[in-house]
């Protein structure tokens, strides 16, 4: 989709596109992210079905992660994996709206607080997904 230019391609063509696009992927989970700027205030948002999670961003963020291979793709500009292209460019809009934003390696398991509540957050995330889902029979 980043190939059209929207100030001179139309929305419907632009939505038609879309759908055309999201039915390559087949069954897919989709999550859509966006930040809005007012003043000095910025915030994003990430929705996924009926989920919405939102948070207020400060001037100056330290990213801290665990997947040193995330963050290696990241910096390589790997554009060729649509989730990588996707974090460019939402850092892109960040950095654009004055943020700062410092990607930072660090080792999981180790007791670093924050990582820790992540790391079991994510578990939690998906031990509910799998107690929500129906068994077939």
């Amino acid at each position: 989709m980043y190939a059209f230019d929207k100030n001179s391609v139309s929305a419907d063509v632009l939505q038609i596109h879309f759908a055309e696009t999201k039915n390559c992927f087949g069954k897919h989970v989709e999550i859509y992210t966006d930040s809005s700027k007012t003043g000095e205030s910025v915030a994003c948002a990430v929705i996924c079905g009926n989920q919405i999670k939102t948070m207020y961003l400060p001037c100056q963020t330290n990213l801290a992660c665990d997947s040193l291979s995330a963050l290696q793709a990241i910096q390589s500009f790997d554009i060729i994996n649509i989730t990588v292209f996707n974090i460019l460019e939402l850092y892109t809009q960040l950095t654009d709206m004055g943020k700062h934003v410092s990607p930072c390696w660090i080792p999981s398991h180790v007791g670093i607080k924050g990582n820790e509540m992540a790391d079991n957050a994510a578990k939690e995330s998906i031990c509910s997904f799998i107690t929500q889902s129906k068994i077939p029979p």
